[in-house]
């Protein structure tokens, strides 16, 4: 037997938004980072090598080889990963894509203030500007350091902003932009 509700277009629902990591952009990030790695293996081999006292030289290619490879693990480990990096649900928003909006947490939707898309040089961000900053700068603190807040919050205001990033996203900015703001208006 089916069951039919007349009256169901008319429910305004609020709808999840989930945004996934993209494959391709990973994987040619992860191919930008490579070709660092191998940059950085040279210039350690050629510094070491040579007997001008470039010796700091290779010091900071191999502190920087490894760091590019961290980052290049931990991608290379997320690569296959199912879960989504941006999730825009009912009860707010929750985001892995950059360290601090994955130590922010869930933002809720009484919290959030306003957003706002932002071209950079290299990039198009995805600005949360967020109400009740202690709970928020308290959790960015504890998982990362104060050093973190430097610039994301306005005391006077009380204030915090935190950037999103759609570059490992499958879809752009404007395209979370319009899903945080179609969900902002939907649940205020």
């Amino acid at each position: 037997m089916e069951y039919f509700c007349s009256f169901a277009p008319f429910i305004n629902l609020p709808m999840d938004h989930f945004f996934y990591r993209s494959r391709s952009k990973t994987i040619k990030q992860l191919w930008m980072s490579g070709g660092l790695l191998v940059l950085m293996i040279a210039i350690a081999a050629f510094s070491f090598g040579s007997a001008d006292g470039s010796l700091k030289i290779g010091i900071f290619a191999i502190a920087f080889f490894l760091l590019i490879g961290y980052f290049f693990a931990s991608s290379l480990s997320q690569l296959n990963s199912k879960l989504p990096l941006l999730s825009v649900t009912a009860e707010g928003i929750t985001a892995g894509v950059t360290p601090v909006s994955k130590a922010t947490g869930t933002m809720l939707w009484k919290d959030i203030r306003s957003t706002e898309i932002v071209e950079t040089d290299n990039d198009t961000l995805v600005l949360i500007h967020l109400n009740r900053t202690t709970p928020y700068a308290e959790r960015i603190r504890k998982k990362l350091s104060k050093m973190a807040l430097d610039g994301i919050i306005d005391q006077e205001a009380d204030q915090l902003t935190i950037p999103l990033t759609a570059s490992e996203l499958e879809g752009d900015a404007h395209q979370v932009h319009r899903a945080i703001t179609e969900s902002l208006k939907s649940n205020s």
